[in-house]
């Protein structure tokens, strides 16, 4: 009996129609499809975690300025910040101290829907990181939408975000940036909201912080 000779199989081969499956631009298409699934909230983390190493170095020298880290789940924890945690494969872990020093809270990036400061000082000089050349389109986030909705709020309106669990932030919109909005209070004191964790959006005019 002859033997058959073995044959060769190619893998099987996925075609992608970019055009239909990438609502960004075709030079970005190669790197984001297919679509994968990612964690809802991951195009904001990268934002809060530019926003965080400013605040350690403004403030992480100081005794007298408590930031207010609102998580998701609703808890306020207050403390000096103190210092970011990562080992560079993850997102890390921001945390608080006391006025001694000690350290009192260490809070994933991941679970903080929103900071407190209760100064202005400083708040001119934080930068922002800009809407990367490649978004993550795929993201289940609807982080360009709430910033181009964000972008005709007229500036004597004051904004109220409603969080994950029924978490509220109020205030003037003072910027409006990628993954970020910050709203100031009656004194100027800003509120950094992660857009990613906002379930609701309204606008009450005029602004009465």
């Amino acid at each position: 009996m002859r033997r058959r000779a073995p044959r060769d199989f190619e893998p099987e081969t996925v075609i992608y129609d970019f055009s239909k499956h990438c609502p960004c631009p075709p030079i970005c298409c190669p790197c984001c499809c297919p679509i994968p699934q990612r964690d809802p909230e991951s195009c904001c983390i990268a934002q809060i975690k530019n926003l965080i190493i400013q605040l350690i170095s403004l403030f992480s020298t100081q005794t007298t300025i408590s930031v207010t880290v609102t998580t998701k789940s609703g808890a306020a924890l207050i403390g000096i910040p103190a210092a970011l945690f990562s080992t560079g494969t993850d997102f890390g872990v921001f945390t608080l101290k006391n006025a001694s020093g000690e350290i009192i809270h260490a809070i994933p990036l991941g679970a903080i829907a929103a900071i407190y400061v209760p100064t202005s000082a400083g708040l001119s000089s934080i930068t922002y990181l800009p809407v990367p050349l490649c978004p993550k389109p795929c993201d289940p986030c609807s982080e360009a939408a709430i910033r181009a909705y964000l972008a005709t709020v007229p500036p004597t309106s004051t904004v109220n975000f409603l969080i994950e669990n029924g978490i509220f932030a109020s205030g003037r919109l003072y910027r409006n940036e990628y993954c970020l909005a910050v709203i100031t209070n009656g004194t100027g004191y800003p509120t950094f909201v992660q857009t990613c964790s906002a379930e609701d959006v309204t606008i009450t005019a005029p602004y009465n912080g």
